[in-house]
């Protein structure tokens, strides 16, 4: 038997009325803008839950460690256990930054954006950055000036993965097929004995290496 045509359109708003309540429910758990919340549980270097609700770390970006599609990322594991160490079980703070405002302070995977304090006042999204567990987003940020010279200090300093990776911040190429991956593109696992790095651009074309086209 056929249903009705209002039947069949009211099902797909129903659906979307009941996801739309999950999420405000989750989000009931961030609380308003100077509560004080508890980190339930950590995914890796910069996305944790609060409650029931997964929340990505503003404006900051650790190395992978729990992407199925990619290898495990040097460094990963040291920034997950010092996100681990610092929020695990402990009361923060979140702030949402005013540049997200309209997707909702989301990300393409619903993920909450945030900004992380601690009862100390450490931001700890910068203290990431500071102590060299991650890099700064080309993403929006009201905060980026920030984050960008204490990345940058870091950097200099060679803590964090910019002591450990090799690579880091500069072109990587790829020996064997002949391609260059510049820092704000995707990585690929590159074996040891193929991969060299490069300052410029201009340097690795000057050894026959093409760009990479993604």
């Amino acid at each position: 038997m056929k249903k009705p045509k209002h039947v069949t359109r009211l099902v797909p708003l129903l659906i979307a009325s009941s996801i739309l309540l999950v999420w405000a429910k989750a989000d009931e758990a961030l609380g308003k803008a100077d509560d004080w919340v508890q980190v339930t549980k950590v995914v890796d270097g910069d996305t944790i839950y609060v409650g029931k609700r997964k929340v990505r770390l503003k404006c900051i970006d650790t190395p992978e460690t729990v992407d199925t599609h990619k290898p495990v990322e040097c460094f990963g594991p040291q920034a997950s256990n010092f996100t681990t160490d610092s929020l695990m079980d402990k009361r923060v703070r979140l702030e949402l930054d005013p540049v997200d405002s309209k997707q909702h302070n989301q990300d393409f995977f619903r993920r909450k954006l945030a900004y992380v304090f601690l009862e100390d006042g450490t931001f700890f999204n910068l203290e990431l950055a500071r102590q060299g567990y991650g890099r700064t987003m080309r993403y929006p940020c009201s905060h980026k000036d920030e984050f960008q010279r204490a990345e940058k200090e870091a950097r200099e300093a060679g803590r964090g993965l910019w002591g450990e990776c090799e690579c880091v911040g500069k072109i990587m190429g790829d020996m064997r097929t002949l391609v260059y991956h510049r820092p704000d593109q995707r990585r690929y696992d590159i074996s040891p004995e193929n991969r060299k790095c490069f300052d410029t651009e201009e340097e690795a074309r000057a050894e026959g290496l093409r760009p990479s086209e993604r």
